[in-house]
């Protein structure tokens, strides 16, 4: 019996000043681990939080995997820590690379560590945009 296939939609963001190298670098990793079905372009936005005002590159890329949702979280968190970014212990601040889990389809989860779908969907109107951008079906949320 097949695996069921899992569509997912992922923001990436960096706050470095070549950040656009680091998510092209994540990209590199997502494509060896996962399908790439479909990227936006590398945009910069305004930062979102409290008190920070340096801008991020972002992007959003929907992938497909056959890994169960942990499996598919446990490993963009093992390419964050290969590009360098360390755990987020703050909520706001600069980031080498932030590979944020939007949706999986059909899940919804939360724990300490992480909520699908992610609650920033609500409130920052940069992954508004990008979601659409990206053609993703805004309806799902």
């Amino acid at each position: 019996m097949k695996n069921k296939n899992y569509q997912v939609l992922l923001i990436l963001g960096s706050s470095l000043e070549d950040g656009n190298i680091a998510i092209q670098k994540a990209n590199i990793f997502l494509s060896k681990y996962f399908y790439v079905k479909k990227q936006t372009d590398i945009f910069l936005t305004e930062a979102f939080g409290v008190n920070y005002t340096d801008k991020f590159f972002n992007q959003a890329v929907i992938i497909e995997s056959e890994l169960s949702p942990k499996k598919i979280i446990a490993r963009i968190s093992r390419i964050e820590k290969s590009l360098g970014q360390k755990r987020k212990d703050q909520l706001w601040g600069k980031r080498i690379i932030d590979i944020d889990v939007i949706y999986i389809e059909n899940l919804v989860y939360y724990d300490s560590y992480i909520q699908i779908p992610h609650e920033g969907i609500y409130d920052r109107p940069y992954i508004k945009q990008l979601i659409k951008k990206v053609g993703w079906n805004y309806e799902k949320f």
